[in-house]
């Protein structure tokens, strides 16, 4: 049986050999500190995708403009599925992607904000995700 104990003031390992019993047990004690390990801030929030057609962009910045986000990444995208191949290539054929991070509380609003859109039939797809953010500075006020 092998165990160790740390002595937290001093840093000192001791590793312990052996049975309970003290006849039987050998002691080696190491002198090393222990490295800090510094953990990285982060902070829970949600991610938010939305894929849909490029007409909607201007309209789908104002709306999450108006439940409180205040940013949000886009990219020009192409894929195949339920309303067939979107190459790209022609007006009214182009599809973009949303990622917008948001707090627990603008995700609720957010979501219901986007869900009027396929309610009025729009194609959307959204889709949405717990992230850890590296970079808790952004979301905290």
């Amino acid at each position: 049986m092998q165990w160790f104990e740390e002595d937290m003031e001093s840093g000192m390992e001791t590793w312990h050999c052996g049975t309970s019993d003290e006849s039987d047990r050998s002691t080696e004690t190491v002198n090393s500190k222990r490295e800090e390990i510094k953990m990285v801030e982060s902070c829970s929030e949600k991610m938010v995708q939305v894929i849909t057609n490029a007409a909607l962009e201007k309209t789908i910045i104002k709306t999450i403009k108006s439940v409180g986000v205040n940013g949000y990444t886009l990219f020009d995208v192409r894929g195949d599925g339920e309303s067939g191949f979107q190459s790209g290539q022609l007006e009214g054929e182009t599809n973009i992607l949303f990622m917008i991070v948001v707090s627990n509380s603008l995700y609720q609003p957010l979501v219901e904000a986007l869900d009027a859109f396929t309610r009025k039939g729009h194609h959307m797809i959204v889709f949405s995700s717990d992230v850890d953010v590296m970079t808790p500075s952004k979301f905290q006020k």
